[in-house]
């Protein structure tokens, strides 16, 4: 259920992105008392994965980032991950996940993923799963820091 709540939410951002809009000059703001469109972009793979934390990267941190954790999903054990650009670093691995047992279909794992971004850390925990041989989809996260 989450997978496909995860899907149509990805898909309906994908389709709102492309809409066009036209926005209030700031004149007609400051008449009408209209509070200025903020422009939000979709979230990105790696947000699906690591939530807020993916906003304080750049592209190649985020890359850097989702590659280690394609690797760690893919049971190649404990991955680091450095942009040196950024400063972005952390690592992820992976373990069995509970959720096999709800989608036998699936493979499931969890994962737990430690990003410092900014000086900060961050623990980020959360289960993927997939379908056989496809691309791994978050199912969810929990993060703490």
């Amino acid at each position: 259920m989450r997978r496909k709540l995860a899907l149509a939410f990805v898909l309906s951002a994908s389709v709102l992105a492309g809409c066009a809009t036209t926005s209030p000059s700031v004149d007609d703001l400051s008449i009408t008392g209209a509070v200025k469109p903020v422009h939000v972009e979709p979230p990105t793979a790696a947000a699906l994965f690591i939530g807020d934390a993916a906003a304080n990267m750049d592209d190649q941190a985020r890359n850097d980032y989702l590659a280690a954790q394609m690797s760690a999903l893919d049971g190649q054990g404990k991955t680091a991950f450095e942009s040196e650009a950024s400063g972005v670093h952390g690592s992820v691995e992976s373990a069995r996940s509970a959720l096999t047992a709800l989608h036998p279909d699936m493979e499931c794992r969890r994962y737990s993923s430690v990003v410092w971004v900014l000086g900060n850390g961050r623990l980020v925990e959360g289960d993927a799963c997939r379908d056989k041989g496809g691309p791994w989809q978050a199912m969810g996260i929990r993060h703490e820091g």
